[in-house]
């Protein structure tokens, strides 16, 4: 039988596969613990990192702060090259304290951390701004002519030659561009920085940014201030062509509309910073001259000097400057002066005073003049002891000019570190209208307006006051006078403006040589438009009790109300002008829920005094300025008090 075709094939029996043991699932535990501890590792190195990378931005940016902060110090001794180094250094670390932060770029859209990195960058290139612009506006003067002349402080203006300056107004008239260039740069980074707050920025870095945002600050304001001054600096100092100036010496002891009485008169020129012609000589001696020729005044000073004719001593009736600054010289070549004139300057004598505390006391003959007893004894003199001297009347002022070339002499002997405090001096004597410049080419004129030199009557974006007096023959009365200004403004249930001026005047003094019953022609400038509804306080003549009138005329887009006023010898007059405002004025509060006054003061006046009241119907948000003068006294009420030693801006906001 074969097996291998059997019809039923034999079943042989399964063949058994070894038993394998079952592997137990992988645990994912372990791994996780492995890239857990990984990332804690970078989370640790980033922090670790990024803390190194803030620190040394950090120490870069402070790095840069004291460059910066170090740079007053090293521009007063004159050292500009020193100078230029810390800005460029300063520039340096800032833009290392760039690199460190660069780290965080790829975090810069993550809150908080990516804000932060962003606010830093910006203040940090706002930085390198900074020094950008100070690098070109001191690199303009880092010449070694310049730099030699600057960094001694030994020798005076004596010491220096015609060609040094001229080398130094050379370099100031090439800057310019330059430094208009830097200012723009400034600007910028202002901008830049008053977007940010200290908030915004690395905590490790607002120690910085708020040391930057205050030198930004300070530079901004000095180079922007000083941007009109150098773009005809050059210019008024004679450079490259010759200046002559008419010169007005205002005795404010005899008030007039720009400040006092012209008693003098100079001349001076200037050539590449040199002075050419320094001459003083008393107003009566050229106004002698001019009695030949005929000049109507003004209707007031005709009637209360009782005179037809209008000298350059009295050319001042304007308070406006530029318009009196040019009919003074109008009257100087009127009445025989020589020279053309390319400006007019204006002093009171606020300013030798204050010079004299730089200079010393100054002895002409028997006489010691002080800062403290300089108006006094040159009254004497003038008025009195000339008599006593037999010096003859039309030389009786000589001592004026006696005492302008002693003090011309020891200003230009005074070491050149020191002539920056006269500079300073000088700058609030023509902020206080001590001393005002005019100049006979308009775009020059412009230029001094726009510093603030002008004496103008300003114009104002809202309310505005300025309150005038002319001493009307009342020899040097006011000397011995208070003057204050009371000023209030109601609104009414229909929105209209009323507005109150009270003028108090009180005569301390008695009658003397130089000193009498106070008469004054007074103007009170206002909005043009308001309307006059009462007044009290003016007088026809002394010791009557007839009633003055009241003048209205419209000046300088203002509208003028005037009339005369006479105080007795320790006695007190008031004033009272009530008068409706403009519409306009009530139209700008109802659009902008702001009311704005600016109250201008009389040029080379010192003895006035402020206070303002307001009453409207919205309650009153905030107001400016904020300051130890003013105050808030209700919901819808505020007011203010102060000196008028410069104008005053005020501003409510509804």
């Amino acid at each position: 039988m074969d097996l291998l075709k059997a019809e039923h094939p034999i079943a042989l029996p399964p063949t058994e596969e070894p038993q394998r043991t079952p592997t137990p699932p992988r645990s994912n535990k372990h791994a996780w613990q492995i890239i857990g501890v990984s990332f804690a590792i970078l989370i640790l190195l980033f922090i670790s990192v990024s803390t190194a990378k803030i620190l040394s931005a950090a120490r870069h940016a402070y790095a840069a702060k004291k460059n910066i902060s170090a740079l007053k110090t090293t521009l007063s001794t004159g050292n500009i090259h020193e100078a230029h180094t810390q800005l460029t250094d300063a520039k340096t670390e800032l833009r290392a304290a760039q690199g460190d932060l660069s780290l965080f770029k790829p975090f810069g859209y993550i809150p908080f951390a990516g804000k932060w990195y962003r606010s830093s960058m910006s203040m940090l290139d706002a930085g390198v701004h900074i020094t950008d612009a100070g690098e070109e506006a001191i690199g303009s003067f880092d010449v070694p002519k310049i730099q030699a002349l600057v960094s001694s402080k030994t020798g005076g203006i004596h010491d220096v030659s015609e060609q040094q300056k001229r080398d130094v107004l050379s370099a100031l008239t090439d800057a310019r561009p330059t430094l208009k260039d830097a200012y723009k740069k400034l600007t910028v980074a202002q901008t830049t920085l008053d977007g940010i707050s200290d908030s915004q920025v690395f905590p490790l870095l607002r120690p910085t940014k708020r040391d930057i945002d205050t030198q930004l600050h300070d530079a901004t304001k000095i180079l922007g201030g000083s941007l009109p001054l150098i773009d005809m600096l050059p210019e008024l100092l004679g450079f490259p062509k010759e200046r002559t100036y008419l010169l007005l010496f205002q005795n404010n002891a005899e008030t007039r509309a720009t400040g006092g009485f012209i008693g003098n008169y100079g001349i001076l020129t200037l050539k590449n910073g040199e002075i050419k012609t320094f001459k003083v000589d008393n107003i009566y001696n050229i106004d002698d001259k001019g009695k030949r020729i005929v000049v109507r005044p003004p209707q007031p000073f005709a009637k209360y000097f009782k005179t037809d004719r209008w000298y350059l001593r009295d050319s001042n009736w304007s308070p406006d400057f530029p318009e009196s600054a040019d009919k003074a010289a109008w009257f100087y070549q009127r009445e025989g002066g020589k020279e053309k004139i390319d400006g007019v300057i204006s002093t009171t004598p606020e300013v030798i005073t204050s010079l004299m505390r730089f200079t010393g006391p100054i002895r002409i003959d028997d006489v010691t003049f002080t800062a403290d007893n300089f108006v006094t004894e040159l009254q004497i003199e003038v008025e009195k002891a000339y008599v006593a001297k037999g010096i003859p009347e039309r030389q009786r002022k000589d001592v004026i000019g006696q005492i302008g070339e002693e003090m011309k002499r020891r200003l230009f002997s005074m070491p050149k570190g020191q002539l920056f405090d006269v500079a300073n001096a000088l700058k609030l004597l023509a902020e206080e209208k001590h001393i005002m410049v005019y100049m006979t080419v308009p775009t020059e004129e412009a230029i001094i307006t726009k510093l603030g030199w002008a004496g103008e009557i300003r114009p104002a974006d809202g309310d505005s006051l300025m309150v005038v007096d002319s001493n009307m023959a009342a020899l040097k009365t006011d000397l011995v006078m208070d003057k204050n200004i009371n000023y209030s403004v109601r609104e009414d249930k229909d929105g209209s403006l009323h507005a109150t001026v009270e003028l108090r005047y009180t005569n301390n003094g008695t009658f003397t040589w130089y000193t009498t019953r106070y008469r004054d022609w007074v103007r009170v400038y206002v909005p043009q438009g308001s309307v006059l509804d009462k007044y009290d306080g003016f007088m026809v003549k002394e010791l009557s009790q007839e009633k003055g009138k009241v003048d209205v005329a419209q000046e300088h887009g203002k509208t003028v109300f005037a009339g005369y006023l006479i105080v007795e010898p320790k006695q007190t007059k008031l004033v009272r002008l009530e008068y409706t405002l403009p519409s306009r004025i009530v139209d700008q509060i109802r659009k902008d829920n702001t009311y704005r006054l600016r109250v201008q003061k009389q040029s080379g006046i010192s003895n006035q005094k402020l206070k303002a009241s307001f009453s409207f119907k919205n309650p009153i948000q905030i107001y400016e300025p904020v300051g130890f003068f003013n105050s808030k006294t209700g919901i819808r009420s505020a007011e203010f008090s102060s000196d008028l030693r410069v104008d005053r801006d005020f501003s409510i906001y509804f």
